[in-house]
């Protein structure tokens, strides 16, 4: 399922449309608009997107699919 990255402030899709979650947070990371949050040792650390962005499902036109949003990432995927 594609994703695309939004910007709040802009009220706007910002990116391309990515083809998997993994490649849309290596994007998310690459150009630093996010942070890692570590909660425990033991546990990978978390990535959270900045408040101004979030991810957004879509279908193969670049629509958005339902109203969910996502803001973070577990692990190192």
């Amino acid at each position: 399922m594609p994703y695309f990255l939004f910007s709040v402030t802009q009220k706007c899709r910002i990116s391309e449309l990515f083809s998997t979650e993994r490649e849309m947070w290596t994007h998310v990371r690459a150009n630093g608009l996010c942070s890692e949050v570590i909660d425990r040792e033991d546990l990978e650390p978390r990535r959270v997107l900045y408040p101004d962005y979030e991810i957004h499902l879509c279908d193969a036109a670049g629509r958005r699919i339902g109203e969910a949003v996502m803001r973070e990432r577990s692990g190192n995927g």
